[in-house]
């Protein structure tokens, strides 16, 4: 993580990532309703969480994230990682 750290310019924490994940993996879920997961519990599962309800803060990040930032990190984040073709695989 710390080459990534330089890379980027600030530093990166394991809990940043675990955030990240979740509010990327939600919105690209919700932006492609061709893949047949309920975004909120499949992000549930992946993140270890017992309740929907500890998930369900993410939305309220999500919602604080809406609008063009928010569409800006996703295609960025689509772009580097190419992750909608990994969701796209896991949901078949």
């Amino acid at each position: 993580m710390q080459d990534l750290g330089r890379k980027v310019g600030f530093d990166i924490r394991p809990l940043m990532l675990r955030h990240s994940y979740a509010i990327h993996t939600l919105l690209l879920l919700k932006a492609h309703p061709d893949i047949r997961l309920e975004p909120l519990m499949y992000v549930r599962d992946r993140l270890g969480h017992k309740s929907v309800q500890t998930t369900m803060v993410y939305l309220q990040q999500i919602e604080r994230l809406l609008g063009a930032e928010a569409l800006s990190m996703m295609a960025e984040f689509d772009r580097l990682y190419g992750v909608a073709p990994a969701l796209r695989t896991a949901a078949s």
